[in-house]
This record gives C-alpha cells, sequence and structure tokens, in this order.
C-alpha cells in the first residue's frame, strides 16, 4: 500500500461554525456540521472516527502498523 502522507482532521464542537473554503488536500468538507471524535491508539493500530451530535458516524479511518516478521 501506497504511504498518504499526512491526513488531517479539523473539526467544530461548538455553536460558531465558519464555511470553509474548498483546497486540494481535501477529501471531504462537512460545513456547518458539529462533530465530536473518538481516537483510539492500540498497539499496532489507530483508529478516528467523527460522529454527529447524535452520534451517526460521519467518517472515519483505520490505520494498522504491518508486522515485519525479522530472520
Amino acid at each position: 500500500m501506497k504511504d498518504i502522507g499526512t491526513v488531517y482532521a479539523v473539526s467544530v464542537s461548538g455553536p460558531k461554525m465558519y464555511e470553509s473554503k474548498d483546497q486540494n488536500w481535501m477529501v471531504r468538507r462537512g460545513e456547518y456540521t458539529q462533530l465530536f471524535q473518538i481516537i483510539t491508539v492500540a498497539e499496532n493500530s489507530i483508529s478516528y472516527g467523527a460522529y454527529t451530535p447524535i452520534g451517526t458516524l460521519y467518517d472515519s479511518l483505520k490505520s494498522s502498523k504491518k508486522m515485519v516478521k525479522r530472520n
């Protein structure tokens, strides 16, 4: 799998929301959407979930470390 580089997550957790400007690095934009995040770090992985205030999953990702067997 190709390294995708840095992943950015920008979110709003309060009532103030601003219009975002579309950027070429943005994959998904949730303008005027309040979200909260749950980030879980395990021994060989990290997972991220963004949820709406009522708990609906909006977006997520999981990255796992590839275990390399050494001789």
